[in-house]
């Protein structure tokens, strides 16, 4: 009876053990330690399924077994893209191409190249920019005047995002005889996997400012 009553009370302190134990390993699971265990079931369920496939394709004729691996190909390409790809903002599908080679700060000196970015040119709204223009606003602060075909050149005063999807907020600075002397903000980039949008601020009418780009 003392056996039997030890054994008991011995294994229910083990099962509450156990209990503590799973309650403390679920409370250090966090979103990124399931992500990595995601990826790492995907990697790892891929070569298993085809390994399953070939070996149930082996009492098959030629035909069959190339129906069932182009099958299994599909399914795992089709589950890779939905899991891996990236959902980008509606902003990245819908925007105005900016391509002028004036605005081009590398590339183009001096000035005057009109029209200017005022609010008969640029109204507000999201650009993109492409081709002779380059592939984004400049990012490099600007000390001189008559530059980028204006006046009055700038730059973006932050850093552009680097995650496809992601977005930040800056200041758009221009020179007018004096560092960042007039600014314009908010100013949003947006990464758009491959290239930049910019939401860009109007200026008054008959301002002679330049947005610049950069390649």
């Amino acid at each position: 009876m003392t056996s039997s009553s030890r054994v008991f009370v011995f294994g229910y302190e083990i099962l509450k053990m156990n209990i503590l134990s799973c309650n403390t390993v679920l409370g250090k699971v966090t979103s990124s330690k399931m992500f990595l265990f995601l990826v790492g079931f995907i990697l790892c369920g891929i070569p298993l399924a085809v390994f399953v496939t070939l070996c149930v394709c082996l009492n098959m004729g030629p035909n069959a077994f190339f129906n069932m691996l182009l099958s299994n190909l599909c399914l795992i390409a089709l589950a890779s893209y939905v899991f891996f790809s990236v959902t980008l903002p509606m902003e990245c599908y819908s925007y105005t191409t900016l391509t002028e080679s004036y605005r081009n700060y590398l590339t183009f000196s001096g000035c005057c190249s009109t029209p200017y970015d005022s609010v008969s040119y640029i109204p507000s709204g999201w650009y993109r920019i492409s081709g002779a223009a380059g592939t984004q606003l400049l990012t490099t602060p600007v000390s001189s005047i008559d530059i980028c075909g204006a006046p009055y050149g700038g730059y973006f005063n932050g850093t552009l995002p680097t995650t496809a999807g992601a977005s930040v907020t800056g200041t758009f600075c221009f020179y007018t005889g004096s560092p960042c002397s007039f600014s314009v903000a908010p100013i949003t980039a947006i990464n758009c996997n491959g290239y930049y949008v910019f939401y860009l601020i109007s200026l008054s009418v008959g301002s002679k400012y330049r947005y610049c780009s950069t390649s």
